[in-house]
């Protein structure tokens, strides 16, 4: 979003899973949709997967930037209170991971991995996905201290435990992960 707005650009959410592309004077450039299934059965919107050049060139730019530039502070919303609340903030990442196999072969994926600031994994916040980053700026919640031991100590390890137990390591294979992106959530009781 923030790569198309700096080009006069935008993404306005047709309906769960169409999405158009709209130029600054207000016309529709493309639609994608992220439905493979839609994608196949009617003509027009493109499939937006991670090989496509939009998010290829977006993805590129997100990761030459400074990690300290990645992040976003959001308010918590009201459905996502039962995640957080009681919880202080919270943190969610998405990770550009590229798996090695066996046979030479390379796989890539993005990843989100949501976490209390006490450490404790938050699958709901995770599946909320980018639909985060359209919520009211928050207030940072988190110390660096405490922000850099969520990064080292807990999304880290998580990543290996993550792809270890969905089977998309082999016991040869390796892979890299690369931050691309963090939005913290301030919560009712902020532990930083």
């Amino acid at each position: 979003g923030a790569a198309l707005a700096e080009q006069g650009r935008s993404v306005r959410r047709l309906d769960g899973t169409t999405f158009a592309l709209v130029a600054g004077d207000g016309t529709e450039e493309a639609r994608f949709t992220t439905d493979r299934d839609l994608a196949r059965a009617q003509e027009g919107p493109e499939l937006m997967g991670l090989d496509h050049p939009l998010l290829v060139a977006a993805l590129r730019r997100w990761q030459r930037l400074e990690p300290e530039k990645l992040g976003a502070a959001v308010a918590v919303g009201r459905e996502a209170g039962g995640a957080v609340s009681g919880n202080g903030a919270a943190v969610v990442s998405w990770w550009l991971i590229r798996i090695d196999g066996q046979a030479g072969e390379r796989r890539s994926l993005v990843q989100p991995l949501a976490v209390a600031a006490n450490g404790r994994r938050l699958p709901q916040l995770e599946r909320e996905g980018a639909d985060l980053l359209w919520r009211q700026p928050g207030t940072p919640a988190l110390t660096l201290t405490r922000r850099c031991e969520l990064l080292h100590d807990v999304l880290e390890p998580m990543i290996r435990r993550d792809l270890d137990h969905r089977g998309l390591i082999a016991s040869t294979g390796g892979y890299t992960a690369k931050l691309v992106g963090w939005a913290e959530l301030d919560g009712d009781d902020v532990a930083g």
